[in-house]
């Protein structure tokens, strides 16, 4: 995944894009205390959240994260003071899994790939033998069948904290007594529960987590989606590591960095949820998540 998604770009009008957002103001506040006191109540929400969760690890995208920025439009470099810096928290909250959507894969095609290669290294003692077995592998590779890919919703809450008041206080030597804004937003993420992913076949597994590698290049990059027909070589590549830890480490990789782009996570789960009908992707009243702006200023 590029640096892009890893941090912290998200901007107000992002934010309000979400199912339901929330914009507080504090008075005559210190901006790193609220910063601190979301944070705070985001902390305890995870906390509850990993104590109540019944998944079986930790793995996956919780977590908070908490990064600054100087403001877009300030043109003061310096480090004078802390008017002109965005604070960002990203929390992804523990759920519970949601089933299971569709997808058809090649139950064999790692087999039939591996069949298809081996016909063609046999064509110079008999090309007898070499039809028949490239035919055989060509005829496991096309096979498909339905399966399944488990998925599992953690809760996001985005905030956005910035001193209001901006320069102006800055350059009457008036810091403390500025305006701090917040503005939260809380939705939903769905992606691959790993903790059932790890219990399918093989090939079951690596078709999953090449199709997520592929969405998170959609998500990210916003690219077409990739003909099926030019995978043959993903599938030999199969061959090479049959760990189930890895498979997750990678997913979980993915997904880590996905959620914290909220533009991402949204395409991302859509596509997860694309011709699942009877999956909902944001069942959840979210207000309650946003009581985190609810601090003492």
């Amino acid at each position: 995944m590029s640096d892009r998604t890893a941090r912290l770009e998200y901007t107000r009008s992002t934010l309000e894009e979400a199912p339901a957002s929330k914009t507080s103001q504090y008075d005559a506040a210190d901006p790193d205390a609220v910063h601190r006191s979301i944070e705070d109540h985001l902390e305890s929400r995870l906390e509850t959240d990993r104590l109540d969760s019944r998944a079986s690890s930790d793995a996956g995208p919780a977590g908070i994260r908490s990064e600054r920025s100087r403001s877009a439009g300030t043109g003061d470099d310096t480090d004078g003071g802390e008017s002109g810096t965005d604070r960002r928290i990203s929390a992804v909250l523990e759920s519970d899994s949601i089933g299971s959507r569709s997808f058809e894969y090649k139950p064999r095609g790692p087999h039939g790939a591996m069949i298809i290669m081996i016909g063609l290294l046999a064509a110079f003692p008999t090309i007898f033998t070499s039809l028949l077995l490239s035919a055989f592998g060509y005829y496991l590779y096309r096979t498909e069948r339905g399966g399944e890919i488990p998925l599992r919703r953690w809760e996001t809450v985005d905030t956005l904290v910035a001193d209001a008041a901006g320069d102006r206080d800055h350059e009457s030597g008036n810091s403390g007594s500025s305006t701090v804004e917040a503005i939260a937003a809380a939705e939903s993420f769905v992606g691959v529960d790993t903790d059932r992913l790890v219990d399918l076949p093989w090939a079951h597994r690596k078709a999953i987590v090449m199709q997520v590698e592929q969405w998170a290049t959609e998500a990210t990059k916003d690219v077409a989606p990739r003909n099926d027909d030019d995978v043959f070589f993903e599938y030999l590549k199969m061959w090479i590591n049959r760990s189930a830890s890895a498979d997750r480490e990678k997913v979980d990789s993915l997904q880590a960095e996905i959620v914290r782009d909220p533009a991402a996570r949204r395409r991302f789960t859509d596509r997860l949820l694309e011709d699942s009908p009877d999956l909902e992707a944001d069942p959840n009243d979210h207000a309650e998540l946003l009581t985190v702006l609810d601090v003492d200023d």
